[in-house]
């Protein structure tokens, strides 16, 4: 959704090349997780609530001019993930935690405002089409991770989709390192490659810079 909204709506340039890695990174996820209509209720319709959501959010955050400091961004997340889970809390019953649990929250409360920050950072930093499909990889996280903490065993086809899901990455990157270096890339009067940088503020000036322009 993410991506499709960066070349349809915003207009990014998404080759087929990059499409095709996008719906094999797909792919893998769907033969990791190997959805079925066993254990299918009215609550499932939340997960796909939430991914329209999450495709919102950072279709939004992208959009936040650069003047905007990326603490501000950071801050009004972390505020707005705190209302609304307090909210749906309210119907259930609280425990306060102690111990170990305490240090795991806190814990899991400091890992969350970095991934935060850090996707914040990507998706202002690059394009829709570029970010998205690394979410992909918390399929290969979660498995890492519950190898790691709880010793479950990944099966054949765990392994075959984990390998789509970093493949695609590993594609997407690549791809991207190629058009970059054919934008910066020109002829110069001489015959011999001319380096230019073409530069675009979120106001949509462009500006040109280096020995080509």
């Amino acid at each position: 959704m993410i991506a499709a909204a960066g070349a349809l709506i915003f207009k990014e340039d998404v080759g087929w090349r990059r499409w095709t890695a996008i719906l094999i990174g797909l792919l893998g996820v769907v033969v990791v997780i190997r959805p079925g209509l066993t254990g299918f209720t009215i609550y499932s319709l939340l997960a796909f609530a939430s991914v329209f959501l999450i495709a919102l959010r950072d279709i939004a955050t992208n959009r936040i001019v650069a003047s905007v400091p990326t603490i501000t961004v950071l801050a009004v997340a972390l505020v707005a993930a705190m209302l609304s889970g307090a909210a749906m809390g309210l119907g259930e019953d609280w425990i306060w935690p102690r111990g170990l649990d305490l240090l795991e929250v806190v814990g899991a409360g400091l890992f969350l405002v970095l991934a935060y920050a850090f996707i914040i950072i990507a998706l202002r930093s690059a394009d829709l089409s570029l970010t998205a499909p690394f979410r992909y990889t918390i399929v290969v996280w979660a498995v890492l991770f519950g190898f790691l903490f709880w010793g479950d065993r990944p099966d054949a086809l765990t392994v075959v989709g984990g390998s789509l899901i970093v493949g695609s990455g590993i594609f997407t990157l690549y791809r991207e390192r190629q058009l970059v270096r054919r934008k910066t890339a020109g002829t110069g009067p001489t015959g011999w490659p001319a380096m230019i940088s073409i530069k675009e503020d979120r106001d949509g000036y462009r500006s040109c810079q280096g020995t080509g322009c």
